[in-house]
């Protein structure tokens, strides 16, 4: 917003695993991605997705951060359609001041495409 102080946004980023699929795309003969832990330490709207758009590491899937290209290749080559991000703890403070805290477990879907990177992996 015009005239709004822009806000402090920190993310940790950890590197798991880096892959590498043998399929062109753009000026590349290769596509290579990577999976991330990302931790926001403050929580601003779309904070990763703007993070690793900003660094030129957009997360697949991203419709609105990432490159469009790339989210089709992944799509038709996997079969997994939709943003490649799982949240898998949230920390909330309640009203009362406690703590709360949420994990979930990564969906079926995206436990098949972890499985099916390993193939990938360098």
């Amino acid at each position: 917003e015009a005239g709004k102080e822009a806000q402090q946004a920190i993310t940790h980023i950890a590197l798991l695993a880096k892959y590498s699929l043998p399929k062109a795309l753009d000026r590349y003969n290769e596509t290579r991605f990577s999976l991330l832990q990302c931790t926001p330490v403050t929580g601003r709207k779309h904070q990763i997705r703007r993070h690793l758009k900003h660094i030129a590491h957009p997360i697949i899937g991203d419709s609105r951060h990432g490159k469009g290209p790339l989210n089709r290749a992944c799509a038709a080559y996997f079969g997994l359609g939709r943003l490649w991000l799982h949240c898998q703890q949230i920390q909330l403070v309640k009203q009362d001041g406690s703590a709360l805290s949420l994990q979930a477990n990564i969906d079926e879907d995206f436990e098949t495409l972890l499985n099916q990177l390993s193939a990938y992996k360098v």
